[in-house]
C-alpha cells in the first residue's frame, strides 16, 4: 500500500490479492532492521520448551510485550507460559490467547 496524505492507496498487486494473502505476505516479510525480532525469540523460547506442542501459533507485538493466538495441543498453566514469554528483553505484557486442545492419546 502506499500513502498518500491521509488516504492510503492500494498497489494493482495489492488489489489483486485477497485481504488474507496481503496480511500473510506483509507478516512474512522480514525488512531487515530486526523489528520482528522480539516475535521470533518468544517463537523460539515456546518452541524449546519440550512440554508444548502449537498449531497455528502467531505471535504479535503490543505495547510493552505480545500476544499469542494459536493452539496449544494440551493442557498447560498459563502462567508457564507467560513467563517464558517473558524471559525476552522488552516483554512485560503477555496476552495469552491460545486455546487449549487436549492432545491426542497416543495409540499403542
Amino acid at each position: 500500500m502506499m500513502r498518500k496524505g491521509n488516504q492510503t492507496a492500494i498497489s494493482p498487486t495489492e488489489a489483486s490479492l485477497s485481504e488474507t494473502q496481503v496480511l500473510e505476505q506483509s507478516r512474512t516479510q522480514q525488512c531487515g532492521c530486526g523489528c520482528h525480532q522480539v516475535e521470533e525469540e518468544v517463537r523460539r523460547q515456546l518452541l524449546s520448551d519440550p512440554n508444548l506442542h502449537f498449531s497455528d501459533l502467531v505471535i504479535r507485538r503490543v505495547p510493552d510485550g505480545v500476544c499469542l493466538e494459536g493452539f496449544l495441543e494440551m493442557n498447560c498453566d498459563s502462567g508457564h507460559i507467560s513467563d517464558l514469554a517473558q524471559r525476552v528483553a522488552g516483554v512485560e505484557t503477555v496476552l495469552n490467547r491460545l486455546i487449549n486442545c487436549p492432545a491426542p492419546p497416543v495409540k499403542g
